[in-house]
């Protein structure tokens, strides 16, 4: 879906919403979308409105783990993209608790 943002964010009554938006591809992590994961949950952990992180997915399939056309980690932008452990060391490490709404 050309155009279409890989995440979604929002705050919402003290919850930062986080919706994985790629639905044609089940949610795969893709670099770009892993680096937009970390730069929301950066934000929202060191946002003052913020005092919980819920993180989802549209459509059918919450995640579908690593795009392989595109695995976590690879260049974006000519940038060194993110890893995926270093979204996952974010979440372990956030200081707000962060609550996964599974669909799928």
């Amino acid at each position: 879906m050309e155009g279409q943002q890989a995440t979604l964010y929002e705050i919402n009554d003290g919850a930062a919403w986080i919706t994985i938006n790629r639905p044609e591809n089940r949610n795969a992590m893709s670099a770009i979308l892993v680096n937009e994961l970390y730069a929301h949950l950066s934000n929202a952990n060191e946002s003052s409105e913020v005092r919980a992180i819920v993180i989802t997915g549209t459509g059918p399939a919450c995640c579908a783990g690593a795009d392989v056309k595109s695995p976590p980690g690879q260049l974006v932008d000519g940038a060194q993209g993110v890893t995926y452990p270093e979204v996952l060391n974010t979440i372990l490490e956030s200081p707000k608790p962060v609550i996964a709404a599974v669909n799928g």
